[in-house]
């Protein structure tokens, strides 16, 4: 090929790239624009903002609209083909308590529902529904099904002190429930399944836990140590043992799980151990001579066996302590940085109210739902299972709250775990 052709082609090329460039900066890449949509005599100021194939991020809009004195904010996790100005309309409603938004989509489908304010606190309509007559007249007129946010709990099935509640469970997820011979596994393909582990009733199991698709639990057919631990997988509820050389103690407690070990502190023994799920084995790493180590923040942290005798540690979601969230009982910072959530729980009473928050929006309140018991929470994608007196219900910003199942010995026994896997 001659140079002149070389030059030519190599224009070519450039000229290409740069129209691919401009088509990308376009539709195709993280961007922020501001607009207003304009009602009647009223502007509603729309800043969108996306977030596409950013490292460790998952693809999203958030939007902040607002109009008078109240800032509405939410986020769509849908990348809607990447485009730009992707509200067309906003429908508005003001009054003496609620102020409410119902945002209408170029695409014409619903992605979020009516969204309602109330001293600075956002609502989900589904959440308010029948407490303001005016927000109720509001919704009727919009083009608005809340059908999804309706719970139906006519197909009951009972089995021993559970009750089930076939028409919430969802195709893949499975719920697993600690009793005092075993564990009962609950899905929607099997609906029910015991899977008996104990030749006696057992009604506390601090050496058991509940960590992706199975269940982890120490062999208490044993009085006061054991050799044998029993993992158990929820989905399936096949049982696989696992044998320790030393005899352990009962008395110990699960820490947690990173990548593929899970790790318990032998409280006896004030000793660290580590269970390797790949190759079954279980080994010490820790003592009160060498320290012992703690997971938080993505590291490991050396620190005195002692303190993991005197107070439970453990490594889940990270639990934030700062000052501006002493009002709440318990927060947990959940996923990434852009994408993820803070998780407010406030006590009002005999009941804690959960509030969502982007990360880098912490002051944007969302409510959710009411639950009794903090000490049970399960985050899995964008589902959020947890206790509520004997139920166990779960939450998604697309089904509202739902329940799976009822046990009455909730109520006699606080201690019993549940365990949730979404395939």
């Amino acid at each position: 090929m001659s140079i002149k052709k070389m030059v030519i082609l190599l224009g070519i090329l450039s000229l290409v790239y740069c129209i691919l460039c401009l088509i990308f900066k376009k539709d195709g890449v993280s961007h922020e624009v501001d607009y207003i949509i304009k009602k009647e005599n009223i502007s509603l100021n729309v800043k969108e903002k996306l977030t596409y194939h950013e490292a460790g991020e998952r693809d999203h809009y958030s939007f902040e609209i607002t109009v008078d004195n109240d800032s509405f904010f939410f986020r769509l996790f849908d990348s809607n083909h990447k485009k730009s100005y992707i509200i067309q309309d906003i429908d508005y409603y003001k009054g003496d308590e609620y102020a409410c938004i119902f945002p209408h989509f170029k695409t014409k489908e619903v992605y979020q529902p009516v969204l309602c304010m109330k001293d600075g606190i956002m609502y989900p309509y589904h959440t308010i529904k029948s407490k303001s007559e005016e927000v109720d007249t509001f919704v009727k007129k919009q083009a608005y099904d809340d059908t999804p946010y309706i719970e139906d709990k006519s197909d009951t099935l009972k089995k021993g002190t559970l009750t089930i509640y076939r028409k919430n469970l969802i195709s893949n997820h499975y719920v697993a429930v600690e009793n005092y011979k075993g564990i009962s596994l609950v899905n929607q393909k099997d609906i029910y399944k015991d899977v008996p582990l104990f030749k006696k009733d057992i009604y506390m199991k601090d050496m058991a836990i509940f960590e992706d698709n199975f269940y982890l639990v120490a062999d208490y057919n044993q009085k006061y140590t054991f050799n044998e631990l029993f993992k158990i997988d929820i989905t399936s509820g096949k049982k696989e043992t696992f044998i320790s050389n030393t005899a352990l103690n009962l008395d110990g407690y699960f820490m947690g799980k990173v990548e593929d070990n899970v790790y318990f502190f032998d409280k006896s023994r004030k000793e660290q151990y580590t269970i390797s799920l790949k190759n079954e084995q279980i080994r010490k790493n820790g003592n009160q001579d060498t320290g012992i180590q703690i997971y938080e923040d993505n590291i490991w942290k050396d620190v005195n066996s002692y303190a993991a005798y005197k107070t439970k540690l453990t490594f889940y979601e990270e639990k934030m302590s700062e000052d501006k969230y002493t009002e709440f009982e318990r927060v947990d910072k959940v996923g990434s940085q852009k994408s993820g959530s803070y998780y407010f729980y406030k006590k009002v009473g005999n009941v804690y109210h959960v509030y969502q928050a982007p990360i880098l929006e912490d002051t944007k309140y969302t409510y959710l739902f009411d639950t009794t018991n903090i000490d049970q929470i399960v985050y899995q994608d964008d589902f959020i299972y947890y206790l509520y007196d004997k139920e166990i219900r779960y939450y998604s910003p697309l089904t509202g709250v739902k329940t799976v199942l009822s046990n009455t010995e909730f109520t006699y026994n606080k201690s019993l775990k549940f365990g949730v896997f979404i395939s």
